[in-house]
């Protein structure tokens, strides 16, 4: 089937052309880290529902991803745009694959969050649990 990188403009959209050399470092390790919990399906087509959906929705988790890793107090808006990328552009197998490894999607400051999976669980405080910042 037809395969695609980490760094895909599908994933990123147009923003991959003008991201810095160092903001394209901390995605790769971020998408390294979410490859190693829940597997390497996320590189095949069949993943997903159809391409223009990925187009549609994934844009959104690249931009609010660094942004999450560059300041880890801001990551409310990456697990909102993955709760709607999973939902909305994976297959039902690739999202049950997904939701074994996400289990607290949502909650930028539990474990098991898209938010502590790719800050390498510097975004994990339990006293902001319920708060403003998730």
């Amino acid at each position: 089937g037809m395969r695609f990188g980490p760094m895909d403009s599908d994933f990123c959209g147009e923003n991959l052309k003008t991201i810095s050399w160092k903001s394209y470092l901390l995605l790769h390790s971020a998408i390294l880290r979410v490859v190693r919990q829940s597997g390497a399906f996320w590189f095949k087509a069949s993943s997903y529902k159809d391409m223009a959906t990925v187009k549609l929705f994934a844009p959104r988790v690249c931009k609010n991803m660094l942004k999450c890793i560059k300041d880890n107090t801001k990551c409310y808006l990456l697990e909102k745009s993955s709760t709607n990328f999973i939902h909305n552009a994976l297959t039902d197998a690739a999202k049950s694959k997904t939701l074994e490894t996400f289990t607290n999607i949502g909650s930028c400051r539990e474990i098991g969050s898209v938010s502590a999976i790719v800050t390498g669980g510097q975004s994990v405080n339990g006293s902001l649990i319920g708060t403003d910042n998730c």
